[in-house]
């Protein structure tokens, strides 16, 4: 009797010490699952702020307002939207148009718009906006630029990664930050392959609690390349307490977004542009500003700014991921289409490395020299286009 009470005993405590050991490596697992997840941001559901239902945030980067054409726009104190003061801008060279490498460095006298003009001596109207793909650029122009400013020329500026923001209905599908951002309208290709313009799915700043809705969520996804991409990984729903079971099952992306970057050293967007439909995309929004710009009597130019990663593979291989697209939209599409590696190209060569252009790797955005560069750039193609004018543009 003894002994099978000591056997009952023994097979208690064989049991109480399992669930006591699975419990602790439970705990340690959702304490480290909680960690990627959450503390170090490597979360691939959506954004988790979607959670909160209490504590809604403002949306859109900072310092900017909802603006139901564009998605967000900032509140510059001058009455036509671009960066800066108002002031006299009758005699202004050129608008540009683009993301934040466009509206450039956060102090406004070491940005490359600053500092182009500067060289020409008159003003440069700065309409980048952070976080702007190429179609909200474009839709700024048609906004801010038509019927208000009449300059000599302008410029559509496009950073490397714009073409994955070019196929984004709610950045929040894209980037599966931990913060919400607003939704934007974009541009599509319908079936006879004409462009066309979806609306911003959310009318007013009031709307946005609409993106707690995960019905209202897979709607929109409907026009967002990027929710259908992360919906064959299974990864278009809210995250949560146990972390480590959404940790396992977002296991298979990843390791897909390991070896992309580690062993083949590529960004997701990159086939962006071998997909003809994405690819398309891009080239008929650039080609809108074109003729558009031209109906005004400007004359347009299209400029491609390289990012961190675009002078690692100059680096490496001599080449940027767009750079065949590039030449291809500049044989066939429009001549006065440029590629500023070529001016960080001449530094690279020289001996500067890549580290020396940009604020960090992973704040990704050009330094001082970074935007000295590109001002230099623009002022050599501004003052080769203007060579055959009566009158010229620098003072």
């Amino acid at each position: 009797m003894s002994q099978n009470l000591t056997r009952k005993r023994k097979y208690l405590l064989s049991i109480v010490a399992l669930a006591v050991v699975a419990t602790m490596l439970f705990i340690l697992l959702e304490v480290a699952s909680y960690y990627v997840i959450v503390v170090k941001g490597a979360n691939f559901y959506l954004p988790l702020e979607l959670n909160d239902r209490e504590n809604i945030p403002a949306v859109g980067p900072a310092s900017t307002d909802y603006y139901y054409e564009l998605g967000w726009e900032p509140a510059y104190p001058n009455e036509h939207g671009y960066r800066g003061g108002a002031r006299d801008v009758s005699n202004a060279v050129v608008a540009v148009f683009g993301d934040s490498y466009t509206k450039a460095h956060p102090e406004i006298e070491k940005s490359w718009p600053y500092l182009l003009e500067q060289k020409l001596g008159r003003p440069v109207l700065n309409y980048g906006v952070s976080g702007y793909g190429t179609g909200q650029a474009y839709l700024r122009f048609e906004k801010r630029y038509m019927n208000n400013h009449d300059t000599p020329y302008v410029a559509l500026f496009i950073m490397s990664e714009n073409i994955a923001r070019t196929v984004n209905v709610y950045r929040g599908f894209y980037r599966r930050l931990t913060k919400v951002r607003p939704t934007k309208p974009r541009f599509i290709l319908d079936k006879e392959g004409a462009i066309q313009l979806l609306q911003n799915p959310i009318m007013s700043a009031g709307e946005v609690k609409r993106l707690w809705d995960i019905d209202f969520l897979r709607k929109i996804g409907a026009n967002d390349y990027w929710y259908q991409y992360y919906e064959q990984y299974n990864l278009n729903e809210l995250v949560g307490f146990p972390y480590s079971y959404y940790l396992m099952k977002a296991a298979p992306y990843y390791f897909v977004r390991w070896y992309q970057r580690r062993i083949q050293n590529r960004k997701i967007y990159e086939d962006l542009y071998a997909k003809k439909e994405t690819a398309e995309l891009l080239r008929k929004i650039s080609s809108l500003f074109i003729s558009r710009a031209m109906e005004l009597g400007s004359t347009p130019i299209i400029v491609f700014l390289p990012n961190w990663k675009d002078l690692v593979d100059y680096e490496k291989r001599r080449t940027t991921i767009y750079d065949e697209y590039f030449n291809d939209f500049r044989r066939n599409q429009y001549t006065l289409t440029f590629d500023a590696m070529d001016y960080f190209s001449v530094a690279l060569d020289g001996g500067k490395s890549v580290s020396d252009f940009f604020i960090s790797r992973n704040d990704g955005h050009y330094n001082e020299a970074g935007e000295r560069v590109i001002a230099d750039g623009l002022y050599e193609i501004l003052m080769d286009l203007d060579a055959d004018r009566n009158e010229p543009l620098a003072d």
